[in-house]
């Protein structure tokens, strides 16, 4: 028995046995019918150090129509040691729902991605790990034009806090921050 959440989906208990699995809840019925859920579409880009590839995850309004802008808000995890995934987001789901884009970044230090990458992060606290959420927007600025770079915003709890105070020194790119 394991809980799995998939970017359409809160968690939900499903069953594995004798190659068959079953979901065994929908507790999420009620909660998600007739709500529009917005697509979360990973991608990848290089660090700026060229030392390491990065997995970020983009959370696109519903609706969004040929030539429209959304505004981007950059949602930094905390740990270091921790990540973001492909899994439901309430939060980005919320903010999507209001036409704002969520940008989450598995910076250098973040789990899941090998103990290379988990450690490069040490003697270096707020160095390139920063830069690696900076490339992250940047990054998807370049791909998706639908972004109004003019309204971006940047928080993060914990960790994420302290980088959000630490970023919004090193670029005047954001126009809010939430430590």
């Amino acid at each position: 028995a394991y809980s799995y959440a998939s970017p359409n989906d809160m968690s939900e208990l499903f069953l594995r046995a004798g190659g068959a699995t079953t979901a065994m809840t929908d507790l999420n019925a009620d909660v998600l019918r007739d709500k529009k859920i917005a697509r979360v579409t990973p991608f990848w880009f290089v660090s700026n150090d060229n030392r390491y590839r990065v997995e970020a995850f983009l959370t696109e309004p519903p609706g969004m129509t040929e030539g429209s802008k959304h505004p981007l808000i950059v949602d930094i995890h905390g740990g270091p040691h921790g990540q973001n995934g492909p899994a439901f987001d309430f939060l980005a789901q919320v903010y999507a729902s209001q036409g704002w884009a969520t940008l989450q970044v598995n910076y250098r230090g973040s789990t899941g991605y090998g103990q290379k990458f988990a450690d490069a992060v040490f003697g270096d606290q707020d160095g390139n790990e920063g830069w690696d959420v900076l490339y992250g927007v940047s990054a998807a600025c370049r791909r998706y034009l639908w972004i109004d770079r003019d309204r971006m915003g940047i928080e993060g709890v914990s960790y994420g806090g302290q980088l959000t105070y630490w970023l919004t020194t090193q670029t005047n790119e954001f126009k809010a921050a939430i430590p």
